[in-house]
């Protein structure tokens, strides 16, 4: 009986155990935790597939599904549920009871705010798969600029910009990539606002919203073989919604040359030394040494036989030169015999040289609109001075005109206009030879006529370049006018 008992007693306890441990796991089910679902949308309220949905502190989670969906089948009714996806701003929402929770979630403005313009319209940056680099627009607001390709030097990796003239207005060499030809480099393709243009010469940096460069062979898929060397697309301003607004913009610039750094030889050793060189140049063919060649005694600049003395200032005679200046005498170094000159080293340079070019730009402009319609104008003002005395300045006027109105909540018309006029300087003879003139002419050329206006000189290798600027350079004038009208 005893044993009977002390069985029966075992078994009880068995009983209460097994029901104890069933309620105690039972109890959190329909006490503690509870089942959450709900949807996840974004601020425009389309469904969100594929957010990350966990619980905070656990490993635990589920995915939204194509709908937008999640369902948590065990979640504590004060947990905090972690909603997460690529490019929104993670959320965290305390469950609080709740068996429902709808969420919302906002886009991430540091990740997809940067919109980057691409061949065939616009796409956030978080989107774009190809070679773009965008300029940041700053680099325009504190300098004026003749040519908006001069902001990109230095700022866009892989690209290029090299200013082949010292013209004002001038416009860079452009080359991606390192080009596409070994001895015919073309610059990229420029898109403004959609339209195709040549150059960007004409467009004040002011109107500039964003300036994107395509370098990869992707560009080629949406222009073909003119994108061989990158795209450069440009987006204008196009006004803001809010309250009128007028801006006026100023700039101001001011160049100097550099001095002290070349110290042009005086005329009395340039006589010497160049006596010296082409003699010992002569004697080499001949193997005997000379004392007279047709170079010693013609050659511009130190040959005292020339026929010009009124222009070459060098002479075996003072009594030549004595009516065009103060007459100077060096031994040659040949002969031993005096040489007569006068020196004009340096008064080319003084004379034809503009020491402090300016550069100025203006701009007004007018914007505003409201939740309907926007619109934006401005007129702009560029004047560039050159380096070279008497040189006439590059001036350019632009003007533009920007409106768009939404006509319902998804269709809007839209259209621009965009004018301008340029004068820029051009020259009979090339840069080069400008500057060679100024810097590199002998130093007994005469620059000046008897009643001290420049001399034309007796060649093109001569002259002073201020009679050359004077009589043989003209202006070119470029007018243009684009316009775009559209409907989105």
């Amino acid at each position: 009986m005893k044993k009977f008992t002390m069985k029966c007693n075992s078994m009880l306890h068995n009983f209460y155990a097994g029901l104890f441990v069933a309620m105690l796991t039972f109890l959190p089910f329909n006490g503690l935790y509870a089942q959450v679902s709900g949807k996840v949308t974004d601020a425009n309220g389309e469904v969100l597939p594929g957010v990350l949905v966990t619980i905070k502190g656990l490993n635990t989670g589920v995915v939204t599904d194509a709908a937008g969906s999640y369902s948590l089948p065990q979640a504590q009714k004060n947990a905090v549920l972690k909603f997460s996806f690529l490019g929104m701003i993670d959320r965290e929402i305390t469950v609080d009871g709740r068996s429902t929770i709808h969420v919302i979630m906002k886009e991430d403005v540091v990740v997809l705010g940067d919109v980057v313009v691409v061949g065939y319209g616009t796409q956030k940056r978080a989107n774009v798969t190809t070679a773009i680099s965008s300029l940041d627009t700053t680099s325009l607001k504190y300098s004026a600029r003749a040519n908006v390709a001069t902001s990109l030097q230095g700022s866009i990796p892989g690209l290029r910009v090299v200013n082949v003239s010292g013209s004002p207005g001038s416009t860079p060499n452009i080359i991606l990539r390192g080009g596409a030809s070994i001895t015919a480099q073309s610059g990229p393709l420029y898109v403004v606002d959609g339209v195709v243009r040549t150059d960007i010469n004409d467009i004040s940096a002011n109107d500039i919203h964003s300036v994107d460069v395509l370098k990869d062979a992707a560009s080629a898929a949406i222009y073909g073989a003119r994108s061989n060397n990158g795209v450069v697309l440009i987006t204008t301003k196009q006004g803001s919604t809010g309250s009128s607004s007028i801006t006026y913009s100023g700039k101001f610039g001011i160049s100097h040359r550099r001095t002290g750094n070349i110290k042009p030889m005086n005329a009395a050793d340039y006589i010497h030394w160049n006596r010296i060189g082409q003699k010992n140049l002569d004697d080499i063919p001949k193997g005997t040494p000379t004392n007279y060649t047709s170079s010693l005694l013609t050659s511009n600049g130190f040959g005292p036989n020339n026929p010009y003395p009124e222009v070459w200032n060098i002479s075996w005679d003072r009594a030549t030169l004595e009516p065009y200046g103060k007459v100077q005498e060096v031994t040659d170094p040949v002969t031993g015999r005096p040489i007569y000159f006068i020196d004009h080293s340096g008064e080319i340079i003084d004379a034809a040289y503009n020491m402090t070019p300016m550069t100025y730009e203006h701009t007004i402009d007018v914007q505003g609109g409201s939740d309907k319609e926007k619109f934006r104008a401005s007129l702009g003002y560029y004047s560039e001075e050159g380096m070279v005395v008497n040189l006439k300045p590059y001036h350019r006027f632009t003007g533009s005109l920007y409106g768009k109105y939404n006509i319902r909540k998804n269709i809007s018309v839209f259209g621009s206009v965009n004018i301008s006029r340029s004068v820029s300087p051009s020259g009979s003879f090339s840069d080069n030879n400008l500057f060679y003139r100024m810097m590199w002419l002998w130093p007994t050329f005469n620059p000046w006529l008897p009643d001290g206006s420049p001399s034309p000189g007796i060649g093109g290798a001569d002259g002073n370049p201020q009679f050359w600027v004077d009589n043989y350079w003209r202006s070119n004038s470029t007018m243009r006018t684009t316009g775009i009208v559209g409907a989105e």
